[in-house]
């Protein structure tokens, strides 16, 4: 009998989530928000600690920052995985049992990082001090301090940030996709759900529009 495979498999399953990038047991991913202001997630497995994932989150803002001091504001919590059932008939009877799924931590939160350089001003984009963010439901954008920004968003079941002048959204069909901030008016016409930031930590994995007859980028 080939028990190796096995064994290195159970060992595989009771190992925390490594400090790596966004993959199938977790890690991190970060995008920038706004100029000089960077969101970053960290998701981890049902073994590691939301501690963990802190210091996941501190250390990739080291790195995004190159050791320099940076403000942040965090928040973190945890999510159940779908449960799964099983059924098993003894005569004309018939048992179904419920196995709860992995209860697995997440942490995200914005970082500016200190004396970082600011990307140049456009005529389509807010002033170095602004950033945009969405009201999900009447889909209007603001232009609103960094600091209100940052202190209202994360989190938040009402506001969601706009990312290179683009919000994202659900389809009437459940696909997830971007929505450019000049045709809101017109995806909330056909239908289209704008994601808060809450939001957007439940439908991470939301499938995507794998096709412009599926719903498109708007």
């Amino acid at each position: 009998m080939r028990l190796a495979p096995f064994i290195a498999l159970l060992a595989l399953a009771g190992c925390t989530t490594p400090y790596q990038r966004m993959g199938f047991a977790g890690g991190y991913r970060d995008t920038e928000v706004a100029p000089g202001v960077i969101r970053v997630e960290v998701r981890g497995n049902a073994y590691t600690s939301i501690e963990t994932l802190e210091q996941y989150f501190h250390k990739r803002a080291g790195e995004i920052c190159s050791g320099r001091k940076y403000d942040w504001r965090m928040d973190s919590g945890a999510s159940n995985d779908p449960s799964s059932w099983t059924a098993r008939q003894v005569g004309r009877s018939v048992t179904v049992t419920e196995t709860p799924g992995f209860r697995k931590g997440w942490v995200t939160g914005v970082i500016a990082c200190e004396g970082k350089q600011q990307v140049a001003k456009t005529t389509a984009s807010p002033s170095p001090d602004k950033m945009q963010i969405l009201d999900v439901a009447s889909g209007r954008v603001a232009n609103v301090s960094a600091d209100i920004a940052m202190a209202k968003v994360p989190g938040s079941k009402r506001f969601a940030f706009v990312s290179d002048g683009k919000v994202e959204a659900l389809t009437p069909e459940g696909h997830r996709v971007q929505v450019s901030t000049d045709k809101l008016d017109a995806a909330k016409a056909l239908g289209y759900r704008f994601l808060s930031d809450a939001a957007l930590e439940r439908t991470d994995e939301a499938p995507r529009a794998p096709n412009p007859s599926a719903g498109a980028d708007l």
